[in-house]
């Protein structure tokens, strides 16, 4: 949640300034990326960026992953989970899909990563680990996402899925009732971030 509990180590007791690039950096929370980003967007960071990428180090160090992507109109979550008794990555998706959509959007991210592990040790000089992200090191799973009953909360679901995950609870748990108190929490974290920022 808002509170720094994604980061895996040195969480801090409240928001501080920099807390928002080391809850981005370090907890490696992506929101959409396209297969031409990689091409055509993706330039070498400033120092200062170079410096923040340095320190939060490979992300495949990182006991989870997540990111949160829009793979079109819709906002899904993927996690990946490297600590050893797991291994596996998981999609969260609150909108209807099939096995195949789920695999190929699945390892669209675990391929983002990958490039992006590449792209902070080629223009970062980070050093990255011979850890590998595939399916021969971890499996794909479905996360099991309650599924949505109307065309706007995906977002509020891909990110009360990934607290769910965090904290050790079932997706099954949400309802879409709940999903009003759920984007009420969301703006108020949202409000006490940038309360402490100002």
């Amino acid at each position: 949640d808002m509170d720094g509990r994604l980061i895996r180590d040195n969480s801090p007791e409240s928001i501080t300034d920099g807390a928002i690039d080391q809850i981005v950096l370090k907890s490696y929370i992506a929101s959409e990326y396209r297969e031409t980003m990689w091409s055509t967007s993706l330039k070498p960071p400033t120092n200062n960026v170079s410096d923040r990428i340095r320190a939060a180090g490979d992300p495949m160090d990182s006991d989870i992953i997540a990111l949160v992507g829009n793979p079109g109109n819709h906002w899904v979550l993927i996690v990946v989970d490297n600590r050893p008794n797991i291994m596996k990555v998981f999609y969260f998706d609150s909108g209807v899909y099939d096995n195949f959509t789920m695999v190929s959007r699945t390892r669209f991210y675990m391929r983002v990563i990958q490039r992006y592990r590449l792209f902070i040790n080629q223009n970062c000089n980070t050093p990255i680990s011979d850890k590998l992200l595939d399916e021969t090191t971890h499996s794909i799973e479905n996360g099991s996402s309650v599924r949505q009953k109307n065309t706007f909360d995906c977002g509020v679901y891909a990110i009360a899925n990934l607290e769910l995950y965090l904290n050790g609870f079932s997706p099954k748990v949400l309802s879409q009732n709940k999903l009003p108190l759920m984007r009420g929490a969301i703006l108020s974290r949202l409000f006490q971030f940038y309360s402490n920022l100002v």
